[in-house]
């Protein structure tokens, strides 16, 4: 590519833009990001194409990208992240345990809420 000239591509010819950048077919190079370990999210950062494009394209290939088990680690999902609550929140939730007094009712068990123990 010559200096100052800038490579426009339309929407449909991401595999001819993906070509030319890495100088490999778009098989391969999936193939090398499937192989590696990379997950289709890192994959589709940086090639700069959307995920529907790259199932899709896959789906035509055979091209199998591992699980989650066999992801490198800079691609696998925080620990608690899928965990129901806030991150930062230690009680999750539900929020804090409520102390009972000797003469305070407990207003979370009117509401219907479960006690953490």
């Amino acid at each position: 590519m010559k200096e100052g000239k800038k490579m426009n591509y339309k929407k449909h010819l991401w595999r001819r833009r993906l070509c030319d950048e890495f100088g490999i077919t778009v098989k391969e190079l999936i193939l090398s990001f499937a192989t590696e370990g990379y997950s289709m999210r890192l994959t589709i950062g940086a090639l700069g194409i959307n995920m529907e494009t790259l199932r899709n394209y896959c789906r035509r290939e055979g091209i199998q990208f591992p699980d989650r088990a066999h992801l490198r680690a800079e691609c696998k999902p925080r620990p608690g992240a899928s965990a129901k609550g806030h991150i930062n929140n230690p009680w999750g939730r539900a929020g804090k345990p409520f102390k009972k007094g000797k003469n305070e009712t407990n207003h979370r068990a009117e509401a219907g809420v479960k006690e953490i123990s």
